[in-house]
C-alpha cells in the first residue's frame, strides 16, 4: 500500500521480567501480523478483527501478542491522544509495546504499558 496513509498491525514476541523486582526487563519481538483489512488515512487507522486471528496463528509456545505498531507518515513518531487511549484499552499489560514509525522521515518511537512510557529500542540481534 501507499506510504502516505497510516498502516499497522500486531506484534508477537516474548516478555521477560526481572526476577528480583518482577518488572518488565525486556520485550523481544519475533513476528508481526499486518492489519491487511485496516482502513487508514493520513491521520487515522482502524484495524479490523482479522489481524487478531492472523497474530494468533503466529503464536507458538512461549509467545504472546506483545503489542501493536502503526505509522504516522510525515507526522513524526509520537503517541497521539488516540494512540494512548488505544494502548490503555487493548494493550495495557506492563509488557505491552506501542511502536510508531514515520516511514517518510525515518524515525520511530516505542511506548510501554498502559501508561505509555517512552522506551528505547534495544539492539537488533538478527
Amino acid at each position: 500500500r501507499g506510504r502516505d496513509v497510516e498502516q499497522g498491525g500486531l506484534l508477537v514476541g516474548q516478555a521477560f521480567a526481572d526476577p528480583r523486582s518482577g518488572r518488565v526487563a525486556h520485550v523481544r519481538l519475533t513476528a508481526s501480523a499486518a492489519a491487511d483489512d485496516a482502513h487508514g488515512t493520513a491521520f487515522s487507522l482502524r484495524m479490523g478483527t482479522e489481524v487478531w486471528r492472523t497474530a494468533q496463528a503466529l503464536l507458538q509456545p512461549g509467545l504472546l501478542i506483545v503489542g501493536w505498531y502503526h505509522s504516522h507518515p510525515g507526522l513524526t513518531a509520537f503517541f497521539s491522544d488516540t494512540d494512548r487511549q488505544t494502548q490503555r484499552a487493548f494493550f495495557n499489560h506492563p509488557y505491552s509495546v506501542g511502536w510508531v514509525i514515520d516511514p517518510l522521515r525515518g524515525d520511530e518511537a516505542l511506548f510501554l504499558g498502559a501508561d505509555c512510557v517512552p522506551v528505547e529500542r534495544g539492539p537488533d540481534r538478527g
